[in-house]
């Protein structure tokens, strides 16, 4: 059997949620059937993490174009098809609209099958995602219910659209407590983390000052794990150190950056909060940290509601209210177990990525034919 070549192309060469799920899929592959490239337009983490799990890296030499630049446009694409030649790439899975807006165009052009997988629910006055709606593809996958009501209202074109939901990873093993000692200090009885890239809508400034409003914040700890990405709100971070100054809590908030195992951030933690002020495509972190038991409080928006089970699983509160969020973290830490979901049980219907690797080459056998 000779394994089909199925290109994956990123928009960023930095890591977030999409990026990070899309790695789990390409590193889960039957190899034997489906051997996966990553196809980028700049260096950087994504490129090194594929290569650290063994998949074919493609970086390009020409600077990543903006999609009004019809130039820059050009020549990206004329480096994507030149590649897909000299590699023999028989499928083309575009992560993202940014690229399928740019690169859909060249798959056609081949004649090999093209599959869109759109990760952020789409914007009703975004260029972009106008153009990727417009941009046909053999196949529109999104990552949630709610994604994919959002993309049916751009879908001029009638394309089917399938909701395939991300990899969530569960835990191997005993939980990893390293972290929990390294970051906890003496006093600390909670550790309660937001794991999201630095950026406003995230609503980590929300979490401070929920933190600075309970009762027992002398005992809790907010590890703020993160970084700023995409060239989005570079000095929110600094902000944020403010705040935490201004409100009183500096000594109660750490900023360790991102982390990329993130199975020791969940072992160290009692509670994750996911405070997003827009609405989430999905919510990785939520469903990750469920399946490695730790209880979730999240806004009450997007997809987060297909994942947390109010009163069950989890707490969802509204958008923005830092006294409801700091009254659920207090109904929690009074009883941790409560909501304390069993390890190793992700919320039903989310699989590891295998799970979804394998549904994706069902896929790929229906557009292209079985492997010969």
């Amino acid at each position: 059997m000779t394994a089909r070549r199925i290109a994956y192309l990123f928009p960023n060469a930095e890591l977030g949620g999409a990026e990070l799920a899309t790695l789990e899929i390409l590193a889960a592959h039957d190899r034997e059937r489906y051997e996966p490239f990553a196809f980028l337009l700049e260096d950087g983490p994504v490129a090194e993490r594929a290569a650290g799990r063994g998949i074919a890296v493609r970086v390009s030499e020409t600077e990543r174009p903006s999609l009004r630049d019809l130039r820059g446009v050009r020549n990206a694409r004329e480096w994507i098809e030149t590649q897909f030649e000299a590699d023999g790439i028989d499928l083309q899975h575009n992560v993202m609209a940014w690229m399928h807006a740019l690169a859909g165009p060249v798959g056609r052009t081949r004649g090999i099958p093209v599959v869109w997988y759109q990760h952020t629910p789409p914007g009703f006055t975004s260029r972009i995602d106008w153009l990727a709606a417009l941009t046909r593809a053999d196949a529109v996958l999104v990552n949630s219910r709610y994604t994919r009501s959002r993309q049916r209202r751009l879908n001029l074109l009638r394309q089917p659209v399938t909701v395939i939901s991300p990899p969530v990873a569960g835990p191997t093993g005993e939980p990893d407590r390293s972290l929990r000692r390294a970051l906890s200090e003496p006093g600390d009885l909670y550790l309660v983390a937001v794991v999201a890239r630095l950026q406003r809508p995230k609503g980590q400034h929300v979490a401070i000052e929920a933190l600075a409003r309970l009762q027992n914040k002398r005992a809790t700890r907010l590890l703020l794990f993160g970084s700023t990405a995409f060239g989005l709100d570079e000095g929110y971070g600094a902000q944020l150190e403010e705040l935490a100054r201004r409100r009183g809590v500096a000594g109660r908030v750490s900023f360790p950056g991102f982390e990329a195992d993130r199975a020791r951030i969940y072992g160290a933690l009692d509670l994750l909060l996911v405070p997003s002020l827009e609405p989430e495509g999905f919510g990785l972190a939520a469903a990750e940290a469920l399946a490695h038991g730790v209880p979730v409080i999240a806004s009450r928006t997007g997809a987060l509601g297909e994942i947390i089970e109010h009163g069950v699983n989890g707490l969802l509160v509204p958008p923005g209210d830092a006294a409801r969020l700091a009254q659920a973290i207090d109904d929690v830490l009074a009883d941790p177990d409560r909501l304390r979901p069993p390890a190793g049980c992700p919320p039903p219907a989310f699989d590891d990525g295998a799970a979804v690797a394998a549904r994706l080459e069902t896929l790929y056998d229906r557009l292209a034919g079985p492997c010969a």
